[in-house]
């Protein structure tokens, strides 16, 4: 395998530039990093896809209660719906059916979180419009929030802005810096979800996101805006933490406990995490095995017949093994025409579609044991971590 360049030494960060990318499973925060020399880029965890792997148990009963609440209110209809898609087709839509109400409560927490940051920002920043099956709600929860303003006379800091640690590996956008009174300067995170406890009286606040604001008190640096090359601002020193829960007829302000002991809590549950799904998708499964992997070889008749490159007779590989075996040892560093001088070197083979099936594992491991499996060492310019 050719030997790969050393990048140069990376100097002290001048400039970040911060994107998001989403998927339906997770969100991470690519940031580009430069020191006024050379470029590299980084993958953080986002705080939030990082404490998925909690126990959530209010989800859970909020789920079940959902479908059996759609299938209360379209059972008349049930049966038809049996008979026109078929038994696993209706149970999957029912299954499914709770997914509107949890993207409308998604749709009116992102627009409420947009308006208050227009708020924050002052009268120049203009607030994106509301559509109007959601205008009732929208409103009143911000109605809520400018009642908390009255009440509590916080000078805002800035509001949604990306934070990031990158020793711990992680980044998020916290919604907001406040001085409050005496408690000097607080990290405030905005909750519009449904009340809690057995009689719907208590605030829908739960400890991950207690946990969730305790890793943005912690962060290192804050990088106020995304898509734009900027200076990263050192966090400062934040001695309290909160979520404001707001609702339609009411808001509370819940403290939360931001102390060293509960950022490692954080951290335990993120490492935990990175063990389950990593970001190279590492978990307790390590591949499948082979026989070649375990050091048993071909025969010696095995050898002789794949000596000749492609005996009469011989079973060769097919077309999506070939692929599958050059894509290995892209990974592993070999461009086509180096995968055809080790391979006539190694095996006396002489083209990469004349490889015999009995040899297939045994290549394939060797490309495999050739690979980088991650080291700490860091990634070539312009690479994505």
């Amino acid at each position: 395998m050719p030997e790969q360049p050393k990048p140069p030494p990376r100097g002290d960060v001048t400039a970040v530039r911060v994107h998001q990318e989403t998927t339906r499973e997770a969100r991470f925060y690519e940031l580009e990093f430069s020191d006024g020399k050379q470029v590299w880029r980084e993958k953080l965890w986002s705080v939030t896809t990082l404490l998925d792997l909690l126990d959530k148990p209010a989800i859970v009963h909020w789920a079940a209660n959902e479908t059996a609440a759609a299938a209360m209110r379209d059972r008349a209809h049930l049966e038809a719906d049996v008979q026109r898609y078929g038994l696993a087709e209706a149970t999957k839509r029912l299954a499914q059916s709770r997914f509107a109400k949890k993207e409308k409560a998604g749709d009116v927490g992102t627009i409420v979180h947009k308006q208050i940051e227009a708020i924050i920002n002052g009268p120049e920043t203009q607030a994106p419009p509301i559509p109007e099956p959601l205008r009732e709600e929208v409103l009143a929860r911000v109605a809520q929030f400018r009642r908390f303003c009255d009440e509590w006379r916080p000078e805002f800091r800035g509001s949604e802005m990306t934070v990031y640690h990158p020793e711990h590996g992680w980044s998020g956008t916290l919604d907001t810096l406040a001085e409050v009174g005496t408690w000097g300067l607080g990290l405030v995170d905005f909750k519009n979800t449904n009340p809690s406890g057995p009689k719907k009286d208590q605030p829908g606040v739960y400890y991950e996101h207690g946990l969730q604001v305790t890793a943005y008190s912690h962060a290192r640096y804050i990088v106020p805006s995304l898509g734009a090359w900027l200076a990263p601002i050192p966090m400062p020193p934040v001695k309290w933490g909160a979520v404001l829960w707001l609702h339609t007829d009411r808001y509370e302000l819940v403290r939360v406990d931001i102390s060293d002991a509960n950022y490692e809590a954080f951290r335990m549950a993120g490492q935990l995490y990175r063990w389950k799904d990593g970001p190279r998708g590492r978990g307790i499964l390590l591949g499948r095995s082979t026989p070649a992997m375990a050091g048993i070889l071909p025969t010696v008749e095995e050898n002789n017949a794949a000596a000749a490159g492609a005996p009469p007779g011989a079973r060769l590989i097919n077309e999506a093994q070939r692929k599958r075996m050059m894509a290995v040892a892209a990974k592993a560093g070999l461009k086509h025409a180096d995968l055809k001088t080790w391979l006539e070197a190694e095996h006396k083979i002489l083209s990469t579609k004349a490889v015999p099936l009995m040899l297939y594992d045994l290549i394939i491991a060797a490309l495999e044991g050739q690979q980088d499996p991650g080291s700490d060492a860091p990634p070539p310019e312009g690479a994505a971590a």
